[in-house]
């Protein structure tokens, strides 16, 4: 399978408990487990993100609890192929990482990209994997954002952060629910399998 899951930052800290809980994660999280469901029965390629601040006294410090990927996403490192795990430290999860070596090198022609938080890491970290040269889908319930407070001090609320920079992300990249993500992802698996040149 040429389609890889690349799963940004589901970390503890955007939980409760965190330092930078968002409203939607919790959701998020239910479909994010649904596509790592997929993924793992298609024996597909998953890539974990994680992130880490170059500050010792903020969030995602590297060795705290908020720092650590989320139980419920764990990797299974003895599956085949292995899920891998990729430290970053910028919002793009291709900045200054062997991501795209690890895509290439797995024969990775399209992403699909979940996570946190939508108006940082993800919307980088689409842009990049387009700059790259991936083919790109976002799904759209398997992410969260936070809220955004103006130099006015209005604050735009989570949910229309979300909307907005996914809308915008349509330019570089399929923003889909995560049902018609796997959807797709059956319908491809099915059409190779009526496909097998059995040979003779």
């Amino acid at each position: 399978m040429t389609k890889a899951l690349i799963l940004v930052d589901v970390q503890n800290e955007y939980f409760d408990g965190g330092k930078l809980p968002l409203p939607d994660m919790d959701e998020a999280l239910t479909h994010i487990e649904a596509l790592l469901t997929c993924f793992r029965s298609n024996r597909a390629p998953i890539f974990h993100i994680q992130h880490f601040a170059l500050t010792a006294d903020g969030p995602f410090t590297l060795g705290s609890p908020g720092a650590e990927l989320h139980d419920r996403v764990k990797p299974q490192l003895t599956m085949q192929p292995p899920e891998i795990v990729i430290p970053k430290y910028y919002t793009n999860a291709f900045r200054m990482t062997w991501l795209a070596a690890a895509l290439q090198g797995s024969g990775v022609s399209e992403v699909v990209v979940v996570g946190a938080m939508v108006q940082n890491c993800i919307d980088a970290t689409v842009r990049g994997a387009d700059d790259f040269g991936f083919k790109v889908t976002v799904a759209s319930d398997a992410c969260a954002a936070a809220p955004i407070t103006l130099k006015d001090g209005r604050v735009i609320e989570a949910a229309t952060v979300h909307d907005l920079f996914l809308e915008a992300l349509n330019n570089v990249a399929d923003v889909l629910p995560t049902t018609e993500v796997i959807a797709v992802i059956e319908q491809e698996r099915d059409h190779a399998a009526d496909h097998v040149s059995w040979g003779g």
